[in-house]
């Protein structure tokens, strides 16, 4: 009970003391008070857009070893991607964008610089990835709400003609690598079926000359059953087997093969 009776007695006091100061303390409220309103209307309000787009990874790739492949999507792609929409190349094609169109040139401030122009739209952007999924925010911060929507908007779409413009060079660049790949199995198709037709033709031209040769010495055998060497029947054939065992070494050595002449005759 001592206790408590002491507590009520301090708030007492405490209170007596606020109550005889209570003139300076609202004045002091009030100054806090306005303070903070003026501080609040002397600041520029900031207004803020954003764009919500997907990144998709184009499967096609440069063939490096002779070979068409994908990577997995990952997250050093994913990082790229915020580097490029943050990075001054594109903020330069922002600019240019911007200052060619008569409705966006209008929202600029007068006489800013290029590179001006770049810096501010560097810092006006930032970029929220959007947790488990493919998707991120491009927010545009400024102080005109009608430039910060236009802003937001022209980067997306600077983004993605960029990216369409990446994926077409590089669907261009496998496709004339595919079309010299293309022609070189061609020319070695028409030299492999160049080089098969005349190892064909020699190959047949060398068999017939066995053949004819086989006959003929089967001729000469049938013949030297009835009749003599002089005759000239047989030796008619004899000379026709010598043309033909010339012209098939003749044939054999143009062709650059080697044969014993006992196997080959």
């Amino acid at each position: 009970m001592a206790v408590e009776g002491r507590e009520e007695k301090h708030l007492r006091d405490y209170w007596r003391i606020l109550w005889a100061r209570r003139n300076i303390s609202l004045l002091s409220f009030f100054i806090i008070i306005l303070i903070a309103v003026f501080v609040n209307l002397s600041q520029k309000p900031v207004y803020q857009s954003s764009v919500e787009l997907v990144v998709e990874r184009s499967q096609a790739r440069i063939p490096v070893s002779g070979t068409l492949g994908g990577g997995r999507f990952d997250e050093t792609y994913f990082r790229t991607q915020y580097k490029l929409i943050q990075s001054r190349f594109l903020a330069g094609i922002v600019a240019d964008k911007l200052r060619q169109s008569s409705s966006s040139a209008s929202l600029l401030p007068s006489g800013q610089s290029r590179e001006a122009l770049i810096a501010t739209i560097r810092s006006s952007i930032s970029i929220i990835p959007v947790a488990g999924t493919r998707m991120f925010l491009i927010v545009t911060r400024a102080s005109d709400p009608k430039f910060t929507a236009r802003l937001a908007n022209t980067v997306a779409e600077a983004y993605i003609e960029q990216n369409i413009e990446s994926q077409t060079s590089s669907a261009q660049r496998t496709i004339s690598f595919l079309a010299k790949r293309l022609n070189e199995l061609r020319e070695k198709l028409r030299i492999s079926e160049l080089a098969l037709y005349e190892f064909k033709e020699k190959q047949g031209t060398v068999l017939a000359l066995k053949g004819k040769l086989d006959k003929l010495k089967a001729r000469l055998a049938e013949q030297l059953k009835e009749y003599k060497e002089k005759y000239p029947g047989v030796l008619e054939l004899k000379s026709e087997i010598e043309k033909t065992e010339a012209k098939l070494w003749e044939e054999i050595a143009r062709r650059g093969g080697k044969a014993d002449r006992k196997s080959v005759v």
